[in-house]
Formats: structure tokens, sequence, C-alpha cells
């Protein structure tokens, strides 16, 4: 069910985020979430914003990392983007996500700035063509 799924990414995730929207508040939104999973259990996960191409909730659990889920999640993500016709894709990171820098920036995202001094940096991939 998706309170069931909303439930294990929640736990997944730690009950932190960098934006306001909790996993199930996406899922209830009807924006883009995606899980990726065994039969019984999600182990990893991504959400879009469609109506601003803002990627979040990225998260593959610990022992499933280096198995090229992440880059798996967000290709799904650019592929579902180019379809709904969206031209560029924005996320944020933190500071300290050295994982999730590495995987946005082979993937050709750029960095474009800082949230004041939050810590939090923008990437942007543009022209999805």
């Amino acid at each position: 069910s998706k309170q069931n799924v909303a439930e294990q990414i929640s736990q997944i995730l730690g009950g932190t985020f960098l934006n306001t929207m909790t996993p199930r508040e996406v899922i209830e939104a009807n924006e883009r979430f995606y899980v990726f999973c065994t039969k019984t259990k999600v182990i990893g996960c991504i959400a879009i914003r469609m109506s601003k191409g803002t990627i979040s909730h990225l998260v593959v659990k610990p022992e499933y990392r280096k198995l090229g889920i992440g880059k798996i999640l967000v290709n799904k993500v650019i592929e579902v983007a180019r379809e709904k016709g969206i031209k560029r894709l924005q996320t944020y990171i933190r500071r300290e996500n050295k994982i999730s820098k590495k995987l946005f920036r082979k993937m050709g995202f750029e960095k474009v700035g800082e949230l004041g001094r939050s810590g939090i940096y923008g990437f942007e991939l543009d022209n999805l063509d």
C-alpha cells in the first residue's frame, strides 16, 4: 500500500529531509516518487516535483550502495522529465554529502551555488532535449 511504502521510505531516510515534504506528502500530492525494491522491502527511492523539476529524497540503503542503484533512480527521473517536456532539473545537496555530489556530477549536473550559508548546494542539469 502507499502508506506502507511511505513508512518504509521514512525509515530509510531517517526522518530528515532537505525540503518541507515528507515521502508520504510527496505520494499524496501525486508527485512522482520512484522506489527500487526487492520483493519484500524498499532499498532505494527518489522523488521529483514535476511542477518545478526538483529532484529530492534520493537514498539507497547503505548495504545496497555501490551497485548502481542511485544511478538507475536518477536516470529514471531524467527519462520521465524528458517525456514530460521538462528542460531543466535541479536538486539540493548538503555540503557533507560527498556521495550524492559525486553521483550528480557524474550524471552531468553542475553546481550552481549555495543556499545562503546553509551548507546546502544547488545542482542543475540543463537542456534535457
